[in-house]
């Protein structure tokens, strides 16, 4: 299955389980840029299409749990 943007906001919205995980495999460069939590979510939201989609916790939360993986 192809994981694109378009799931992506699918996911967030339905606020599926997975959505974190997903996020950081489409976004790992952003999220771990040296910027701030809030600047990076809005980035990424203004990306997507959709404001506020992605909030600072999930970028803390993918920094945290999936940089290992990076």
């Amino acid at each position: 299955m192809l994981i694109d943007e378009k799931l992506l906001i699918e996911l967030f919205e339905q606020k599926d389980r997975k959505r974190r995980e997903v996020l950081f495999e489409l976004f790992h460069d952003h999220l771990l840029a040296r910027l701030t939590r809030a600047r990076i979510a809005d980035m990424i939201s203004a990306k997507l299409g959709r404001p506020r989609l992605i909030t600072a916790e999930d970028v803390r939360y993918c920094r945290f749990y999936f940089k290992q993986k990076n």
